[in-house]
């Protein structure tokens, strides 16, 4: 401000806001740190002014200037960084008309160096400004709730796209190759949509001009109703002991999600039914010794694993995910269920034995595990087998199941972590689960509940190109209680098979054993193999969330292999 007075001198008040002259992106010096590219927000105040906030870190007694079409603002610029790094224009306001690009920039040592520009922030909704080329297309693909990854392409190569997220923006991308990938800072709500909009005006030019916008509606991954089909063959076995090969089928279902509003958690219903290897009931500790003809004595343990059937259904509630810039997604779901196992006859093994020798260490072993059914006709240390049934001198022994008239009840709760490998090419996506769930279960407590059992299921794709057909897999139940050691009963067998309607004869049960029991093999996704097979020709592509009716995208997978990547996502 300068004044004249009476005698014709002048005089001068105080000076006003530097204003800095020209293009905030050239005064950006190349020798400033990386750090101090601010981040920037822009809200509206209730007057309808714009006003700003933002942080920039690692910076000390550092400054911000906003830039609105690469030049600075007049009014209250620059402004003082807090020292926990974050800058609030507060009641300082600026204009700014809807197609405007504004950022933010830091004034470093004394004003004489800048540093590199914040993100930029167009103003007004993506839905609102369309004043450029509108030939200019952008494909979407389809997302997932809770993502933080946006990708697609468009027909424009070399050019930008802005992201809005509830129809403001949030972020850009190049689109070097026509095709584009953006990272958001937050994930992707339930209910809000997500909009791509070409910027079509050349870069460094103002203002900006923007083509039509294409919005997708999020949807929780893979929410539409999952139908799993696997087999192959797994070897069983209890802990110290034998284990038995066998083949097994597995299905596997799960329900679309069930949203809670305004949250990236979700719950569905699961179920699972297969014929694998089990626990089956059988003797603790006795070993038959038996002679083969070359006369070496091997010995055949009646700890058996055979085929059962096995069910459990319940909830999974997905906690958190992660989406990386190349596809792959990460999971952590908390599930529970409940369940049971049955052996597929009662009647599947049954042995005779010759009764060990009276006063014998075996004798004695008998007598002590089997006390319903065994008694000493002599005194200890000396011992003879009496049927304490009949009343009569045990000749032979013979091992039959238990008649249950219940299944072996299970339950449990833990966490189920996944992670899924994109769909490319021709091929679906597929994944590969890890479960951890602490429960109780009667197959591995002895036919009762008893203590908890830590429970760990795995499956491992093996990819071979761009696809997993061929999977390794292996669980293990272990009891929380403590171990038991117990000497070995070696019986010889009997000569001939034995009459249990004879007196002479003891029918000792093969109870369900109380042991630690696990089991691992390879098998087949039958799904994704007879789908394969089938070669459809559909022309469009379901959605993340189960729908139909979308384009198929370039690049991304064909209609036949996204028809089958639900499938192939469930669990084991």
């Amino acid at each position: 401000m300068i004044s004249t007075d009476n005698a014709g001198s002048k005089s001068y008040g105080p000076a006003s806001a530097e204003v800095r002259v020209g293009s905030c992106s050239k005064a950006a010096s190349p020798a400033s740190p990386d750090s101090a590219a601010p981040t920037l927000s822009i809200s509206t105040d209730k007057a309808g002014k714009l006003t700003y906030k933002g942080t920039l870190k690692n910076v000390k007694n550092g400054m911000v200037r906003i830039c609105v079409n690469d030049q600075q603002v007049a009014k209250g610029m620059p402004v003082p960084v807090e020292a926990n790094g974050t800058f609030d224009g507060g009641t300082n306001t600026f204009d700014a008309k809807a197609g405007d690009v504004v950022v933010a920039q830091a004034v470093l040592t004394n004003g004489t160096q800048h540093g590199p520009l914040s993100n930029e922030v167009a103003i007004g909704k993506c839905s609102d400004i369309v004043n450029g080329n509108v030939s200019v297309k952008v494909t979407v693909d389809p997302m997932d709730v809770g993502s933080v990854r946006v990708s697609g392409n468009t027909n424009q190569k070399g050019g930008t796209v802005r992201i809005c997220v509830g129809d403001n923006q949030v972020a850009t991308a190049t689109t070097g190759d026509g095709n584009f990938l953006a990272k958001l800072s937050s994930a992707v709500k339930p209910g809000q949509l997500v909009s791509v909009q070409p910027i079509t005006s050349a870069p460094g030019t103002f203002p900006r001009s923007y083509g039509l916008p294409t919005t997708v509606q999020p949807k929780f991954a893979y929410s539409g109703v999952i139908a799993d089909f696997v087999g192959g063959v797994e070897q069983g076995g209890y802990s110290s002991q034998s284990s038995n090969t066998n083949g097994f089928l597995s299905a596997f279902f799960r329900s679309p999600y069930f949203n809670f509003p305004n949250h990236t958690q979700a719950t569905s219903l699961w179920g699972r039914i297969r014929l694998l290897s089990g626990p089956l009931p059988s003797t603790v500790n006795v070993v038959a010794a038996i002679t083969n003809p070359t006369g070496t004595i091997t010995s055949s343990n009646l700890a058996n694993v055979g085929q059962v059937v096995d069910y459990v259904f319940g909830p999974e509630m997905r906690l958190k995910q992660w989406d990386s810039q190349d596809g792959n997604t990460d999971r952590i779901s908390f599930t529970a269920g409940v369940g049971a196992t049955t052996p597929l006859t009662s009647n599947q093994i049954q042995y005779s034995f010759q009764t060990p020798p009276a006063n014998s260490q075996q004798c004695l072993q008998l007598v002590g595990q089997y006390p319903k059914f065994l008694s000493n006709g002599s005194m200890p240390p000396s011992c003879t087998l009496i049927n304490s049934a009949t009343n009569q001198a045990v000749s032979t022994i013979s091992f039959a199941p238990e008649d249950r008239t219940n299944f072996l009840m299970k339950y449990g709760g833990g966490f189920r972590f996944t992670h899924v490998y994109p769909a490319k090419g021709q091929q679906p996506a597929y994944s590969g689960v890890l479960d951890l769930i602490i429960g109780q279960d009667q197959s591995t407590t002895g036919g009762k509940f008893r203590g908890a059992v830590f429970r760990v299921d795995g499956v491992y794709p093996l990819a071979f190109g761009a696809s997993s057909y061929l999977y390794l897999f292996g669980s293990a139940s272990m009891k929380f209680t403590g171990n038991m050691n117990s000497n070995p009963i070696v019986l010889a067998p009997a000569p001939s098979p034995a009459l249990p309607l004879a007196a002479t004869v003891a029918v000792l049960p093969l109870a369900q054993p109380n042991r630690d029991f696990y089991r691992f093999g390879v098998g087949l996704n039958l799904t994704a193999i007879f789908t394969k097979l089938a070669g459809t020709t559909s022309t469009t592509t379901p959605a993340a969330g189960g729908q139909t009716g979308a384009p198929t995208s370039p690049g991304s997978a064909s209609a036949s292999a996204a028809a089958t990547q639900a499938a192939a996502m469930a669990t084991y």
